[in-house]
């Protein structure tokens, strides 16, 4: 007679590289592409309390909802470190750094997944931007006229995303 034994499977690192992702939900009237995506997470995902380290990058990223783009071939990257608590279900983000085009959001925050609500704590803000990095987000087709517009001066955006979010 044989024994048997548990198996244990760890994953240290995923990665996906040139992906190109397309969603396209009539229902919603919403459509989404991601080209030269490219994804690397990494962190022990055997523990109950670990740090993932990710990095995204696309090459192009459009977003159109209710017929409005609201994202047309944008170059997009995300690199954050998420430490992960699997048994409270709680994911904290540190010194995360989001890029689109030229315009950089840095956040930070927590999400904790409870049985119908998402508890969200969130911080962003923007570094101090100018306006054109500002235009480089602005789709093609709104921007043919832009090539005339100077653009100058500085701003930056904080803001915080505080609360239970769910179906109610």
């Amino acid at each position: 007679a044989g024994t048997s034994e548990a198996l244990a499977v760890s994953l240290r690192q995923l990665a996906v590289n040139d992906a190109t992702i397309t969603v396209d939900n009539r229902q919603s009237d919403l459509t989404a592409a991601l080209s030269g995506l490219d994804v690397a997470l990494s962190g022990d995902f055997t523990q109950d309390r670990f740090t993932l380290g990710t990095h995204v990058k696309a090459d192009e990223v459009s977003v159109r909802f209710a017929g409005i783009p609201y994202l047309d071939q944008v170059d997009v990257s995300l690199d954050t470190d998420v430490v992960a608590d699997m048994r409270a279900k709680r994911f904290t983000v540190r010194d995360a750094k989001l890029q689109l085009n030229n315009l950089v959001l840095a956040f930070g925050g927590s999400a904790a997944l409870g049985a119908e609500n998402t508890a969200l704590d969130l911080t962003f803000s923007t570094p101090s931007t100018d306006f054109g990095e500002i235009l480089s987000l602005v789709p093609a087709i709104y921007a043919r006229d832009f090539g005339q517009v100077v653009a100058t001066g500085k701003m930056s955006v904080s803001g915080t995303v505080k609360g239970d979010y769910g179906p109610k």
